[in-house]
């Protein structure tokens, strides 16, 4: 494996994470978003290690990557795009993913929504697009079993993991919360993450009247602990590419109040598993929560609903196959265009 590192990177824990896993890691850092001698570092280290298919993620190895292992001739090139990024928009980017999709064999996206919108935002071509969601080892998450709550808070308890960022609606997520608590005095909101809007939310808590209820746990490395102690999830994004944190959600059995945004229908089912509500809806968005909040037996229908939901549809054995299909079918098609293109099939 081939990592990119540039400046401000910290690439030492996933390495670390990866050699545990007897998968060797060599690091090539980059001098910034324009390294123009990134490709030949690249092209010589790709002729150093010969390999018949190279998968770039993200958008520095889709640009630099894809040019290098095209002049290195490997054979085959996938590429993954991760996530709704608005700057994909604008026309210099989308135009340079769409030179370098030309490049490319397969391209495998997160969800059918990012599919959709790359599509129409950069004109990627349909047919080389593959979806294949994300996963999440159920198994591997907390029991429900009671244990020591990281933080008291009254239930029933509100929560949401998130970038602290408007894109994310949190924002609504507290106008929601206040009209709750016209009705419902005890609950609370436990809000785990940061980001440049984070003092704007906690003063907006308070002019709304609900700082005593909303607490703002910063970035955690233990969100298993948290999970456990929270009764409904809530995500009010305005888009999202994939949205891990619903599955992480949902393998704690909890029930989901989120947007109908993007690929959030294809993760939470309407009536199944959750509730979902137009995107920067306050009225829609309380609606939701004090349904849930009203109704335990709901909730638990909706959580088991879920942890089935992430142990058949979202494993990670379903999406490494997927993605061993789009490399045979990458492959497949890589050798009948050589072969087309051969003198011999002209004869």
């Amino acid at each position: 494996m081939l990592v990119l590192s540039g400046p401000g990177d910290h690439p030492a824990p996933f390495i670390s994470s990866m050699k545990a896993r007897g998968i060797d890691c060599k690091v090539i850092s980059m001098r910034g978003n324009l390294d123009p001698l990134l490709p030949l570092r690249l092209f010589q280290f790709m002729r150093g290690h010969p390999s018949q298919l190279v998968h770039t993620h993200l958008i520095h190895a889709d640009l630099y990557g894809t040019l290098a292992a095209r002049l290195a001739g490997v054979p085959v090139v996938v590429s993954t795009k991760h996530g709704y990024n608005p700057w994909r928009a604008k026309r210099f980017y989308a135009y340079l993913d769409h030179l370098a999709s030309f490049f490319q064999d397969q391209i495998i996206t997160i969800s059918d929504a990012l599919a959709n919108w790359l599509v129409e935002v950069e004109g990627l071509q349909r047919k080389k697009l593959s979806t294949v969601h994300y996963a999440l080892d159920a198994e591997s998450f907390p029991s429900l079993e009671p244990r020591v709550p990281p933080l008291q808070v009254s239930p029933p308890v509100i929560g949401t993991i998130s970038r602290l960022i408007h894109q994310k609606g949190i924002h609504i997520l507290l106008q929601a919360l206040a009209e709750c608590a016209k009705k419902h005095s005890s609950i609370s909101l436990v809000v785990v993450g940061d980001g440049p809007e984070r003092s704007n939310l906690e003063s907006q808590a308070e002019q709304l009247g609900v700082g005593h209820r909303v607490h703002f746990l910063g970035f955690r490395s233990d969100v298993d602990k948290i999970l456990p102690h929270i009764d409904i999830f809530a995500l009010p994004s305005f888009g999202e590419g994939f949205g891990l944190v619903l599955l992480e959600a949902m393998a704690c059995s909890k029930s989901v109040v989120a947007t109908e945004v993007m690929s959030i229908p294809e993760i939470v089912q309407q009536g199944e598993t959750g509730l979902l509500v137009p995107a920067q809806d306050v009225s829609a968005l309380a609606q939701a929560l004090e349904t849930l909040i009203g109704n335990p037996e709901l909730r638990d229908r909706f959580g088991k609903a879920g942890f089935q939901r992430v142990k058949k549809k979202f494993t990670v054995e379903c999406m490494v196959r997927k993605t061993t299909e789009v490399y045979q079918e990458a492959s497949r098609t890589r050798a009948d265009q050589l072969k087309s293109n051969s003198p011999l099939s002209r004869k």
